[in-house]
């Protein structure tokens, strides 16, 4: 059994009216009696019905609240492509180099004369070092540290496209 509070039209409940109070509708003919009867046509309560105006107005709303979103994301959107297009293009490039403590002293300088020339030839292309790392290299059998491998990051501006 369905018990239907009372329910005023304006949409605002008086304080005399006890909430729960109402008829008993045994079946959905009765119920539907009451819901046409009071206004109810599809058995929602008139306390947040809006009319079709009202929903028309509010869709329309809607609608034109998403179309200034959209258009204040597509103007950002053209706004960072336009600031993009004139930043700097750069192309990297990573160099390593391994020094072992068991090389000796003649053996390391060379590799180290050889990374120098490595690196001065990449500038003359217009490498530029940014940064290195030491990583050092421990045995596989023992954890002896046995050297450091050198990674050295480079990066130069990009060549334009010849494309475009």
């Amino acid at each position: 059994m369905l018990r239907l509070p009372f329910l005023v039209r304006l949409g605002v409940a008086s304080n005399a009216i006890e909430l729960g109070s109402g008829p008993r509708l045994a079946s959905p003919a009765s119920q539907a009696r009451y819901f046409r009867h009071n206004g109810l046509e599809d058995g929602m309560p008139l306390l947040n019905r809006k009319s079709l105006e009202e929903k028309a107005a509010e869709e329309e709303a809607k609608a034109e609240t998403k179309a200034a979103e959209e258009a204040v994301r597509a103007a950002a959107a053209e706004k960072l492509a336009g600031h993009v297009a004139t930043l700097h293009k750069w192309e990297y490039h990573v160099e390593t180099i391994d020094l072992t403590s068991h090389w000796t002293k003649t053996m390391q300088a060379a590799a180290i004369q050889a990374m120098r020339d490595k690196i001065n030839a990449l500038g003359a292309e217009g490498w530029e070092m940014i940064s290195y790392e030491s990583i050092p290299m421990y045995g596989s059998f023992s954890s002896n540290l046995k050297g450091y491998a050198y990674v050295t990051f480079f990066k130069r501006p990009a060549m334009p496209d010849t494309a475009s």
